[in-house]
Protein backbone atom coordinates (compact mmCIF):
# COMPACT_ATOMS: atom_id res chain seq x y z
CA UNK A 1 0.00 0.00 0.00
CA UNK A 2 1.17 3.48 -0.70
CA UNK A 3 0.86 6.51 1.53
CA UNK A 4 -1.99 8.00 -0.52
CA UNK A 5 -4.37 5.15 0.27
CA UNK A 6 -3.43 4.89 3.95
CA UNK A 7 -4.35 8.39 5.13
CA UNK A 8 -7.36 10.25 3.73
CA UNK A 9 -5.88 13.54 4.95
CA UNK A 10 -2.76 12.90 2.89
CA UNK A 11 -4.84 12.08 -0.19
CA UNK A 12 -6.74 15.35 0.26
CA UNK A 13 -3.48 17.29 0.46
CA UNK A 14 -2.15 15.62 -2.71
CA UNK A 15 -5.36 16.54 -4.52
CA UNK A 16 -5.16 20.12 -3.26
CA UNK A 17 -1.52 20.34 -4.41
CA UNK A 18 -2.49 19.13 -7.91
CA UNK A 19 -5.23 21.78 -8.07
CA UNK A 20 -2.77 24.47 -7.05
CA UNK A 21 -0.23 23.30 -9.60
CA UNK A 22 -2.90 23.55 -12.32
CA UNK A 23 -3.73 27.10 -11.20
CA UNK A 24 -0.02 28.04 -11.20
CA UNK A 25 0.42 26.61 -14.71
CA UNK A 26 -2.54 28.68 -15.94
CA UNK A 27 -1.13 31.82 -14.29
CA UNK A 28 2.29 31.17 -15.85
CA UNK A 29 0.65 30.98 -19.27
CA UNK A 30 -1.17 34.28 -18.68
CA UNK A 31 2.05 35.93 -17.48
CA UNK A 32 3.91 34.81 -20.63
CA UNK A 33 1.17 36.30 -22.83
CA UNK A 34 1.33 39.63 -20.98
CA UNK A 35 5.14 39.70 -21.02
CA UNK A 36 5.08 39.25 -24.78
CA UNK A 37 2.75 42.26 -25.08
CA UNK A 38 4.90 44.38 -22.77
CA UNK A 39 6.81 47.19 -24.44
CA UNK A 40 10.39 46.24 -25.07
CA UNK A 41 13.03 48.90 -24.44
CA UNK A 42 14.36 50.63 -27.52
CA UNK A 43 17.79 49.48 -28.62
CA UNK A 44 19.09 52.98 -29.33
CA UNK A 45 22.59 51.82 -30.26
CA UNK A 46 21.61 49.37 -32.97
CA UNK A 47 18.87 51.66 -34.28
CA UNK A 48 21.36 54.56 -34.58
CA UNK A 49 23.95 52.43 -36.37
CA UNK A 50 21.23 51.06 -38.66
CA UNK A 51 20.24 54.64 -39.50
CA UNK A 52 23.81 55.59 -40.40
CA UNK A 53 24.24 52.47 -42.52
CA UNK A 54 20.93 53.11 -44.29
CA UNK A 55 21.76 56.72 -45.16
CA UNK A 56 25.46 55.97 -45.74
CA UNK A 57 26.55 59.43 -44.64
CA UNK A 58 27.17 61.24 -41.36
CA UNK A 59 24.03 62.52 -39.62
CA UNK A 60 23.16 64.73 -36.67
CA UNK A 61 21.46 63.48 -33.52
CA UNK A 62 18.13 64.99 -34.58
CA UNK A 63 18.25 63.28 -38.00
CA UNK A 64 19.00 59.93 -36.36
CA UNK A 65 16.19 60.39 -33.84
CA UNK A 66 13.73 61.27 -36.63
CA UNK A 67 14.72 58.09 -38.47
CA UNK A 68 14.28 55.92 -35.36
CA UNK A 69 10.89 57.47 -34.55
CA UNK A 70 9.68 57.01 -38.13
CA UNK A 71 10.48 53.28 -37.86
CA UNK A 72 9.09 52.85 -34.33
CA UNK A 73 5.48 54.17 -34.33
CA UNK A 74 5.12 53.77 -30.55
CA UNK A 75 7.87 56.38 -30.10
CA UNK A 76 6.07 59.04 -32.12
CA UNK A 77 4.97 61.66 -29.63
CA UNK A 78 4.07 65.32 -29.52
CA UNK A 79 4.97 65.50 -25.83
CA UNK A 80 8.06 67.74 -25.60
CA UNK A 81 9.20 66.04 -22.38
CA UNK A 82 9.23 62.59 -23.99
CA UNK A 83 10.84 63.97 -27.14
CA UNK A 84 13.60 65.54 -25.02
CA UNK A 85 14.16 62.21 -23.25
CA UNK A 86 14.43 60.45 -26.63
CA UNK A 87 16.89 63.06 -27.88
CA UNK A 88 19.01 62.64 -24.75
CA UNK A 89 18.96 58.85 -25.15
CA UNK A 90 20.18 59.06 -28.75
CA UNK A 91 22.77 61.71 -27.84
CA UNK A 92 24.15 59.61 -24.98
CA UNK A 93 24.22 56.51 -27.20
CA UNK A 94 26.09 58.29 -29.98
CA UNK A 95 28.66 59.75 -27.60
CA UNK A 96 29.10 56.37 -25.94
CA UNK A 97 29.78 54.79 -29.32
CA UNK A 98 32.31 57.54 -30.07
CA UNK A 99 34.12 56.68 -26.85
CA UNK A 100 34.13 52.98 -27.81
CA UNK A 101 35.49 53.77 -31.27
CA UNK A 102 32.48 52.57 -33.28
CA UNK A 103 31.55 56.11 -34.36
CA UNK A 104 33.32 59.42 -34.85
CA UNK A 105 31.89 62.92 -34.65
CA UNK A 106 32.71 65.95 -36.74
CA UNK A 107 31.66 69.57 -36.61
CA UNK A 108 30.63 71.23 -39.87
CA UNK A 109 30.61 75.02 -40.08
CA UNK A 110 27.11 76.39 -40.54
CA UNK A 111 25.44 73.55 -38.65
CA UNK A 112 24.70 73.34 -34.97
CA UNK A 113 26.00 70.28 -33.14
CA UNK A 114 27.97 67.34 -34.41
CA UNK A 115 27.59 64.94 -37.28
CA UNK A 116 28.18 61.29 -36.41
CA UNK A 117 29.58 58.72 -38.80
CA UNK A 118 30.85 55.18 -38.79
CA UNK A 119 34.52 54.81 -37.93
CA UNK A 120 35.19 53.20 -41.32
CA UNK A 121 34.17 56.43 -43.11
CA UNK A 122 37.18 58.29 -41.72
CA UNK A 123 40.88 58.33 -42.62
CA UNK A 124 43.57 57.69 -40.04
CA UNK A 125 43.89 61.45 -39.51
CA UNK A 126 40.19 61.69 -38.52
CA UNK A 127 38.89 63.31 -41.71
CA UNK A 128 36.07 61.97 -43.83
CA UNK A 129 37.09 59.85 -46.80
CA UNK A 130 36.67 61.68 -50.12
CA UNK A 131 33.64 59.74 -51.38
CA UNK A 132 31.69 60.16 -48.13
CA UNK A 133 32.67 63.83 -47.85
CA UNK A 134 31.54 64.51 -51.42
CA UNK A 135 28.18 62.84 -50.77
CA UNK A 136 27.75 64.76 -47.51
CA UNK A 137 28.59 68.10 -49.14
CA UNK A 138 26.02 67.42 -51.87
CA UNK A 139 23.35 66.57 -49.29
CA UNK A 140 24.17 69.63 -47.19
CA UNK A 141 24.35 72.28 -49.88
CA UNK A 142 22.98 71.08 -53.24
CA UNK A 143 20.23 68.49 -52.86
CA UNK A 144 16.84 70.27 -52.64
CA UNK A 145 15.26 67.14 -51.10
CA UNK A 146 17.95 66.63 -48.47
CA UNK A 147 16.98 65.61 -44.96
CA UNK A 148 19.16 68.50 -43.75
CA UNK A 149 17.01 71.21 -45.35
CA UNK A 150 14.50 70.99 -42.49
CA UNK A 151 16.71 73.30 -40.46
CA UNK A 152 20.29 74.01 -39.72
Amino acid sequence: MNAKSELPELAALYKKREEHQAIIAALDAEIRVLEDKQKKPVDWKNRAIDCLQTHNLPLRTLNILDYIVSNEPQLNTADPYKRRFQFQAVYATLNGQCEHGTLKRIAIPGFKGYFYGLNTWFNKDGKLKAAINQKLQYELWSNPHSIFKAGK
